[in-house]
C-alpha cells in the first residue's frame, strides 16, 4: 500500500490544484488510497478556520493511506496524460476570512455598546431624563425593553431555526455561498421592508395599533423609547421571523453587520440629540444630506412620525414609517421631509390607559386610568 509522505500531504493541502501522475487515480479506484472530504464527517457548516483545524488534526493522527481534504473531485486530463485533483482552497489561521471574524463576534455585545453610548451621550447633554416623562413611562420602557431583548428575540431566533430544522433540514446553510451584498439585500427586503409594511399596517388596523400605542404614548423623543412597545407587537413582527430563517439558511455573518448598521440608524433616529440639524447647517454637506435624508431615517424625519398633531406642519404620523431605510417611504409615497422637529409628541384623541395594558394588551384589559394634571390625554392617530 503506498504511503503519502509528509511533504506530499503539505503540498496537496496547500495548493488549490495538484497534478497527479496517472497511477494514482487507479490506486484511488481500488481504494488503496482513500480521500475523505471533511464535509462528509460533520453535519454543521464550518468556517474556513474550522475546516483547516479539522483537516490538520485528522491528517496528523490517522494512517498515511488516508488523505483528508475539504472537498475534492477528479478531473480527467487524458490529453496531458495526467489527472488534476481539484481541491477547495483552505485558508490557514493567519488568513481568517471576513465571515469567520463576523461570526466569531457577538453582535448583541456590539449593539448593546452602541445603545449605551447613546444613553451616555443623552446623559452628558442633559437630554435623557425627560421633563415630560413619568413613572409609567420608565416602567413601560424598562419592562418592554427587557422582555424584547431577553425573551422575544431569543425565542423567535430559536423557534424559527427549530421550525426550519423540522420542515427543511436540507436547507440549513443553503445560502452561505451567495455574495455578501446579495445576503445584505435579502435582509433589507425581508426584514426592513416588511417592517415598514408592518409598521404602516399597525397605524391602519385598530388591533395592531393597540399593540403599538405604547411606542407613541411617550411625549418625548429619546433613546429610551426605541424598544418601547407591547410585547406581542414584536412577537408577531414578520421581519424578525424572516431574519431567523435567513440566519438558518447560512446568512448569520451578513446579519451581524446588517443588525449593527440598522440599530445605529434606529438609535440615531429616536435620539433626543438632533445630530442631523448641525449637518444641515454646513453648506457643502447639503447635497450629501439631501441623499442621506432620503435613504435612512434621521431625527427630523422620524420625529415627525411621533408628532402630536399634523396641524403643526411637521408631524406626519400617517407616514415616515421607515426604520433603517427611509427610502421605503420615498418609494411608497408616505414620506414628508421638513428638516424640523414637531413642538409636541404623543397620540391624540385616545383616553389614557394603564401602563400594564399598553405593555400586555390583550391579556390585560383594565379600566381607563383617571386623567390627572400630570397626565395629558393621549391621542388617536
Amino acid at each position: 500500500m503506498p504511503v503519502l509522505r509528509s511533504k506530499q500531504r503539505e503540498q496537496m493541502q496547500a495548493n488549490g490544484r495538484i497534478m497527479l501522475c496517472r497511477p494514482v487515480p487507479e490506486l484511488l479506484k481500488r481504494h488503496q488510497i482513500e480521500i475523505v472530504t471533511v464535509a462528509t464527517l460533520v453535519q454543521e457548516t464550518l468556517q474556513d478556520l474550522a475546516k483547516w483545524a479539522v483537516m490538520k488534526a485528522l491528517n496528523d493522527t490517522l494512517a498515511d493511506s488516508t488523505l483528508f481534504l475539504s472537498s475534492a473531485r477528479m478531473l480527467d486530463r487524458s490529453d496531458l496524460d495526467s489527472y488534476w485533483l481539484e481541491v477547495e482552497s483552505i485558508k490557514p489561521p493567519a488568513e481568517v476570512s471576513m465571515e469567520t471574524i463576523t461570526t466569531s463576534l457577538n453582535p448583541a455585545v456590539i449593539v448593546a455598546g452602541i445603545f449605551f453610548s447613546f444613553i451616555l451621550l443623552e446623559l452628558i447633554l442633559g437630554r435623557f431624563f425627560q421633563p415630560a416623562g413619568q413613572r409609567r413611562d420608565a416602567l413601560i420602557e424598562i419592562i418592554g425593553s427587557t422582555l424584547l431583548l431577553g425573551v422575544t428575540v431569543p425565542f423567535i431566533t430559536f423557534a424559527s431555526g427549530a421550525i426550519m430544522g423540522t420542515l427543511a433540514p436540507e436547507w440549513k446553510g443553503a445560502l452561505s455561498g451567495i455574495p455578501w451584498l446579495a445576503g445584505f439585500a435579502l435582509f433589507l427586503l425581508f426584514d426592513d421592508m416588511t417592517q415598514y409594511w408592518w409598521h404602516r399596517l399597525a397605524h391602519k388596523v385598530p388591533f395592531l395599533y393597540d399593540l403599538h400605542r405604547a411606542h407613541h404614548s411617550a411625549r418625548y423623543m429619546s433613546i429610551r423609547i426605541v424598544y418601547r412597545n407591547n410585547s406581542f407587537y414584536y412577537l408577531l413582527m414578520p421581519g424578525i421571523w424572516f431574519s431567523g430563517i435567513l440566519i438558518y439558511l447560512g446568512l448569520a455573518h451578513v446579519y451581524f453587520v446588517y443588525l449593527i448598521l440598522k440599530m445605529c440608524v434606529i438609535y440615531g433616529a429616536h435620539s433626543s440629540v438632533p445630530w442631523d440639524a448641525k449637518l444641515y447647517q454646513i453648506k457643502w454637506l447639503k447635497p450629501v444630506m439631501w441623499v442621506v435624508e432620503r435613504t435612512i431615517s434621521t431625527p427630523s424625519t422620524h420625529s415627525a412620525h411621533h408628532g402630536l398633531s399634523a396641524e403643526d406642519g411637521v408631524t406626519n404620523y400617517k407616514g415616515n414609517f421607515g426604520n433603517l431605510l427611509f427610502f421605503w417611504d420615498i418609494l411608497f409615497g408616505t414620506a414628508k421631509i421638513t428638516r424640523r422637529r414637531p413642538p409636541k409628541y404623543g397620540i391624540e384623541n385616545l383616553g389614557p390607559v394603564s401602563w400594564t395594558q399598553e405593555l400586555f394588551w390583550p391579556l390585560v384589559r383594565k379600566p381607563k386610568a383617571k386623567a390627572t394634571p400630570e397626565l395629558n390625554p393621549e391621542v388617536s392617530q
